[in-house]
């Protein structure tokens, strides 16, 4: 790193190796490589950096690009990109599940849950808005009980 900072001040070892960094954070599923890709993609939060999850992505693709072939390393080809995204879709398709796999998941499932959540509350603005069912004398209640308990249930879900 030396070396590089006397001709570079800009210059930086973990720059030069995310590429490999990051093809190894996504495809080794060991406890230490899945610590390491949550702390790179959340950060110290719960919520996923996409911005990150594009530079891991661009990482992979320069690493298999710069591996694949020379025409490849150069720019000249598109063949190390097709090889950048024939191993992502491995990992992201495996029949054997893995830590990024889920990860994923977890990212679909809480915006797909918040998705429906706003548009169910939308859907049913209008039905918080209908007054309420007097409620029976004492002695009807247990008779009128078949009839008013789902519309209980409905409300209190609205």
């Amino acid at each position: 790193e030396g070396i590089g900072l006397s001709s570079d001040s800009n210059y930086a070892i973990l720059k030069e190796c995310f590429p490999y960094l990051a093809k190894r954070l996504l495809s080794d599923d060991s406890p230490r490589a899945r610590g390491a890709l949550r702390t790179l993609l959340y950060g110290g939060g719960d919520e996923l950096s996409l911005s990150r999850l594009s530079e891991v992505a661009s990482g992979l693709e320069a690493y298999t690009a710069s591996t694949t072939s020379v025409s490849a390393s150069t720019g000249a080809s598109d063949e190390g990109r097709k090889a950048a995204m024939e191993q992502l879709a491995a990992v992201l398709l495996s029949e054997d599940g893995n830590y990024v796999q889920s990860l994923l998941l977890k990212e679909a499932a809480g915006t797909l849950d918040a998705t429906v959540r706003e548009r169910l509350a939308t859907a049913t603005a209008p039905l918080r808005r209908l007054p309420r069912l007097p409620t029976p004398p004492a002695p009807l209640a247990p008779l009128a009980r078949p009839l008013t308990l789902p519309l209980e249930f409905a409300s209190a879900a609205l």
